[in-house]
């Protein structure tokens, strides 16, 4: 068991921790809205960054993402290929200091693997080493919910398009429930890399489903849990 010296005492405000793994549904459209929207770091604890999905590559990540985008291959699985095997982390000591600075400096983290399952995942095993250096980490696993489907990743980006150019408004709605998007009555041009000249416009509206956020009754009480994406957008709006 690897193990790390005692956070400073001086850590005046302790970054959160995520997990995820692409593999689950909706995982772009949950990795975007927590990073562009709600300013989370993207930590990839990949050893081996490529991807036969190509957006999910290192390289790719860090051309969308940009500098929210950290590469800390030291937190990948060495037996990664050779499932047999127990995992062991690649260099915890090194990986782990380096998840830590982002942490200190107040920087919420959600970390990257492919894994669906957290439970069989390394992440899991890097959490509970992070969780043993800072005891009050506040670490969520989000996990798939059973009502997504899993849109291809041309879908998001074009309902990201359509809220850009105003033809998709929100509707008003409970704190509890997410916003339903509307459609508007109008088109709007514009050019799309690969496609050239085009018209944005919708002949259906677009909705997602609402889900009931856990009361503090019902809430776990320990600090390591699972927790849906939905329900994260909703913690995630503190001062």
């Amino acid at each position: 068991m690897t193990t790390l010296s005692a956070p400073s005492a001086t850590t005046a405000k302790l970054g959160r921790v995520a997990t995820i793994g692409y593999h689950q549904p909706q995982a772009w459209q949950i990795v975007s809205r927590m990073i562009c929207e709600q300013g989370w770091s993207l930590v990839d604890i990949r050893s081996n960054r490529r991807s036969y999905l190509e957006e999910w590559s290192g390289a790719s990540l860090r051309r969308h993402f940009r500098s929210s985008y950290y590469a800390v291959p030291e937190l990948g699985d060495v037996n990664q290929l050779a499932p047999a095997n127990p995992m062991q982390l690649f260099d915890p000591t090194t990986g782990l200091a380096k998840v830590g600075l982002l942490l200190e400096a107040g920087m919420d983290c959600l970390l990257l693997c492919a894994c669906p399952d957290w439970q069989r995942c390394h992440r899991r095993q890097v959490a509970t080493l992070l969780k043993q250096t800072y005891p009050a980490l506040e670490v969520t696993h989000l996990v798939p919910d059973t009502c997504a489907v899993d849109l291809p990743l041309w879908c998001g980006e074009t309902v990201a398009l359509l809220q850009r150019y105003g033809l998709l408004t929100p509707l008003p709605h409970a704190p509890q429930e997410q916003p339903v998007l509307l459609r508007s009555n109008t088109s709007q041009g514009v050019l799309l890399p690969g496609y050239g000249q085009c018209r944005l416009s919708l002949s259906l509206c677009l909705w997602l489903p609402p889900h009931a956020i856990p009361n503090s009754s019902q809430a776990p009480t320990q600090d390591e849990h699972e927790l849906h994406p939905a329900a994260m957008a909703e913690r995630s709006e503190r001062p």
